[in-house]
């Protein structure tokens, strides 16, 4: 297991933007975070761990920076798990910068209030019909943190890459940018394999 998950019961947060949010685009199935939450509270019989979910669709990680008390610091997480970037993209390859010294500083604001941090690489989108130029710029930028910072890695488009049937991931998207049912329920194995199994 990459995290150290102690015996007592103990708060996970997802922050992230509208795929973590889970609307609409599963079209009533479970999100990758309910998915999370069944296997762990469920089939691991942590029952009285809490998992909250407080993702914004639209968000970058500025906004997260700008609501942390709200969204974040006020749950004390002991776990986090932390996806943005894929509205950050809309910014284009200028953005990069920025968006990488956000996701810094979440990182050590986590840290910082003693949670262990886990980064996940956006899932692959339609780069041109989104309006997300560089997008695989922002991906990197995800990867250079994690591994500048020690941290454990879900690397969405690496593992979509290696498992989407027929290799074609459009299979797992429900439009340019937003995963399906079958896309969450992906995500979640890739975040399971990575935290738990």
């Amino acid at each position: 297991m990459a995290l150290a998950i102690p015996a007592h019961p103990i708060t996970w947060l997802f922050l992230g933007d509208s795929i973590t949010h889970g609307l609409v685009h599963t079209q009533g199935a479970r999100s990758f975070v309910e998915h999370v939450n069944e296997t762990v509270r469920g089939d691991e019989g942590r029952i009285t761990d809490v998992l909250v979910n407080t993702a914004v669709s639209g968000w970058q990680v500025g906004d997260l920076l700008g609501a942390w008390d709200f969204h974040a610091a006020r749950f004390s997480p002991d776990v986090a798990i932390v996806m943005l970037g894929t509205n950050d993209a809309k910014n284009g390859p200028d953005g990069v910068p920025a968006y990488r010294e956000g996701l810094v500083e979440i990182v050590r604001r986590l840290r910082g209030g003693g949670a262990q941090v886990v980064l996940m690489v956006p899932p692959p989108i339609r780069e041109e019909p989104s309006a997300r130029v560089g997008f695989s710029l922002y991906c990197e930028a995800v990867r250079d943190v994690a591994a500048e910072t020690g941290l454990p890695l879900v690397d969405h488009p690496a593992d979509w890459a290696d498992n989407a049937p027929g290799g074609d991931v459009d299979v797992w998207l429900n439009d340019d940018i937003h995963p399906n049912a079958a896309g969450h329920r992906r995500m979640a194995d890739a975040i399971l394999d990575v935290i738990w199994r």
